[in-house]
């Protein structure tokens, strides 16, 4: 599905509501066990708010710390380079 376990809960239980929001946003975190922090859920708050303003619904959204998204990228960047390293060799 698109987004996280709640959004697609949430979703489920506006569809067909005259009065359902026209903007729902969706966030994952909590990954690995790992908690949500109040940092995580003020910028929630923030994206939610933007989205309202600007009447488009953003994209859902990853919640990693900078170190989490760096560590992330890395990981990415070796699956990368093994991906290539096996198909060259088929």
């Amino acid at each position: 599905g698109k987004g996280g376990v709640l959004h697609t809960e949430v979703a489920s239980a506006l569809y067909g509501k005259s009065n359902a929001p026209k903007i729902l946003t969706s966030f994952i975190g909590g990954l690995g066990g790992r908690d949500i922090s109040a940092e995580e859920f003020y910028e929630m708050v923030k994206v939610t708010k933007q989205a309202i303003n600007d009447g488009v619904t953003p994209e859902p959204r990853l919640l990693y710390t900078r170190d989490e998204y760096r560590e992330m990228q890395k990981l990415q960047a070796i699956a990368h380079v093994e991906r290539e390293e096996l198909e060259t060799t088929q």
